[in-house]
């Protein structure tokens, strides 16, 4: 026999393959290259055929003429298409059962009263039902299928393998595949299922346990990375990494590319000192009382503190843009701005009545007088009243 005309090489096993090694080559075959899967495949549908004739002649080969009885000892079957490989199948209820009564349906579609069901020596059959008629939501709409049910009995405990099920139509044995079940006594039965309650209980307990460990790291990191910005930056030198710092000194003028330079007036001696929020980096913007022009802007490092001189005579009041992590290829302000905070961002401004500063230069005697503030950019006992909270279009105004 040649190569090509080999039914065993087609399905691709051997000659002394077994009964249930050719079928599962049947099958999956058959699944691949049927013409449902492979619409409009010339080469598909004649590997297809190949396959059915290939598994015909073996099936044909092996059998034998079937005498009265024979059926049920057959265990080989043909499908004639993928349809008929969901004809019949095991409906397990309950793959754990309790020693004693308990059901078995198998799923048909066709109406068949002549369905028989293998069971082992530790499970005994007490009724047959009839076939019941039930209605499948399928694609192509309502379908008729049936359920017959088995009513067994369970002898003995133990692991136990129910079916095959399978019935005989013209010459062809549809058959199901093996089910299996676990059947308990009573007692031992409640105890498993007590304590599989106590491990999922204990599971449950440990799982909540890590959640709020995970959660407390968490927020201890925050936390911490909040109050001492630099330990992570520590950490990382320890272990002979560094991360590079882009914040900028104290004094330099982020947004003179939007702003303009800063505006100062040489013959003037007004100032302020600002002192920096211990955590957070800041940008100060000395604004305009009336026209909202920004005249100063000026980069302040966490915990340090910065002189604004040579104000111009006018009223003003002042900004502050507040976070961490400088980035200079942040856009704010509808990418009209470059450079911002990535973190912790907050925008406030200092616009109370007794907020508002007054440069106004005076005469005394033969000499000025100027005016000097000192504004500290953070939250004091017994301070001013509290800065105004602004969002980002609002504050970039």
């Amino acid at each position: 026999m040649s190569q090509q005309t080999d039914p065993y090489r087609i399905l691709g096993v051997s000659s002394t393959a077994s009964d249930r090694e050719i079928r599962n080559a049947y099958r999956k075959l058959v699944l691949n290259y049927h013409p449902d899967r492979n619409k409009g495949s010339a080469e598909a549908a004649q590997k297809f055929n190949n396959i059915q004739s290939a598994y015909e002649q073996i099936k044909e080969s092996r059998q034998k003429p079937l005498r009265k009885g024979d059926a049920q000892q057959s265990e080989f079957i043909f499908f004639r298409t993928i349809k008929d490989l969901f004809k019949i199948r095991i409906i397990l209820p309950k793959r754990e059962v309790i020693q004693g009564l308990f059901e078995v349906k198998v799923f048909s579609r066709e109406k068949r009263n002549d369905i028989h069901l293998k069971l082992p020596a530790g499970i005994e059959l007490i009724k047959k039902g009839i076939p019941e008629r039930i209605i499948l939501n399928t694609p192509q709409g309502p379908a008729t299928a049936w359920n017959t049910t088995f009513y067994l009995k369970g002898i003995h405990t133990g692991h136990f393998q129910i079916g095959p099920a399978w019935y005989v139509q013209s010459g062809t044995r549809y058959i199901t595949e093996r089910a299996f079940i676990n059947v308990y006594r009573e007692a031992s039965y409640k105890k498993k299922q007590k304590g599989e309650k106590q491990l999922n209980r204990v599971v449950q307990g440990i799982s909540i346990v890590v959640m709020l460990f995970i959660v407390f790291i968490l927020a201890y990191n925050v936390v911490m990375d909040r109050v001492d910005p630099e330990r992570k930056r520590r950490a990382l030198a320890r272990d002979g990494k560094v991360i590079p710092d882009f914040r900028l000194q104290t004094g330099a003028t982020p947004y003179s590319s939007f702003y303009g330079e800063n505006i100062i007036d040489p013959s003037s001696a007004h100032q302020i000192e600002f002192i920096a929020d211990p955590v957070l980096d800041q940008v100060v913007f000395l604004t305009e009382l009336h026209s909202g022009k920004v005249i100063r802007h000026n980069y302040v490092l966490s915990n340090d503190t910065f002189v604004m001189n040579q104000i111009p005579d006018g009223t003003f009041y002042i900004k502050v843009f507040y976070g961490r992590d400088w980035d200079v290829s942040n856009r704010l302000k509808r990418g009209k701005l470059k450079g911002g905070f990535n973190i912790y961002r907050k925008f406030i401004s200092f616009t109370e009545k007794d907020q508002i500063l007054r440069m106004e230069r005076s005469t005394r005697g033969d000499s000025l007088a100027f005016n000097a503030y000192r504004i500290t950019l953070y939250k004091v006992k017994g301070g001013e009243a509290p800065a105004r909270n602004m969002e980002e279009e609002q504050f970039f105004n």
